[in-house]
């Protein structure tokens, strides 16, 4: 089956990309008449590398080659725009960093409209976090008056915190000795981000050296 690229770019309404009725019937036209499915793609956190859109069904009916584009927009407010050298079934956007969504469009070849218009598939990017630590060192060798917080920059609240022992609501830790406390939080769209807090103790006070931290999607 041959697949051809053959761009327009024919506003209508917010979710259709072609205003079909602007053409005039062709005798000699045999054009699709299901516009088969995609597979959708869940959501990133900051950049978001884009599984593929596989097909799940074909665009079917019609007789003659099946002509394949795909477009995207940001959203519902924005026009759809035609994805150069995506004329196949099956589409990898690859890596993404804002809300975006898909869709497929056939038609058959002799045809003027791409009447098979596929699901619309929205693949969000949320927001990623950046985490910082203050910290309060313990007064004297082996005491136990140590604190921490972490501090959350970016993502959707409200946050659950997680110092190793299940999730909490709890931000900060107090009345701890010195030492490294690790702590993943998750927003509340599922993105996650780790670090590690640090209570120092004297008189070592490079006691902290080398920690870490992560930040990843959900």
């Amino acid at each position: 089956m041959l697949f051809v690229v053959l761009a327009f770019s024919l506003n209508a309404s917010a979710d259709n990309y072609f205003d079909n009725s602007l053409f005039s019937p062709d005798p000699s036209c045999d054009n699709v008449t299901y516009a088969g499915e995609i597979s959708t793609a869940g959501f990133g956190c900051g950049e978001y590398d884009v599984p593929e859109l596989s097909n799940i069904s074909e665009p079917s009916g019609g007789s003659g080659d099946l002509e394949i584009i795909w477009i995207s927009r940001p959203g519902p407010e924005y026009s759809w725009q035609v994805i150069p050298g995506a004329n196949g079934l099956s589409y990898d956007p690859g890596i993404i960093t804002e809300t975006t969504q898909f869709r497929r469009c056939a038609r058959r070849s002799g045809c003027d409209s791409y009447v098979g218009e596929s699901n619309i598939v929205t693949v969000e990017v949320y927001t990623s976090m950046e985490l910082s630590c203050n910290c309060t060192a313990a007064s004297e060798w082996e005491g136990s008056n140590g604190s921490v917080e972490v501090v959350v920059s970016g993502g959707t609240g409200p946050f659950t915190y997680d110092w190793g022992s299940g999730p909490t609501s709890m931000s900060s830790m107090s009345n701890l000795p010195a030492g490294v406390y690790p702590v993943t939080v998750t927003d509340s769209n599922g993105c996650t981000a780790w670090t590690e807090c640090c209570v120092q103790h004297p008189p070592n006070p490079v006691f902290c050296e080398g920690f870490r931290t992560q930040t990843q999607g959900g």
